[in-house]
């Protein structure tokens, strides 16, 4: 499964298909981190009632670290959420 930048690997069909229905679900977001115009870090986030919460992080070992980071979180925005 890949979502820009983050990267999971599955067995079998189906934890694959559950990680897809997640992240168009509305409880899911992709938080990345950006050193300047360079993408080196995708976190995998939930959402439960306390907030949202790290589900699994991918980064690169090598970033540019004199840049201030800075986070883009993307969601899927076609998702009906109940007020």
């Amino acid at each position: 499964m890949h979502f820009d930048g983050w990267h999971e690997h599955f067995e079998s069909a189906q934890p694959a298909l559950d990680c897809f229905a997640f992240a168009f679900s509305g409880k899911a977001r992709l938080a990345i981190t950006y050193r300047g115009r360079t993408p080196v870090k995708w976190v995998l986030e939930h959402l439960d009632e306390d907030g949202w919460h790290a589900d699994s992080e991918v980064w690169h070992f090598f970033v540019p670290f004199w840049f201030r980071p800075t986070i883009v979180y993307r969601q899927n925005p076609n998702v009906l959420r109940a007020v």
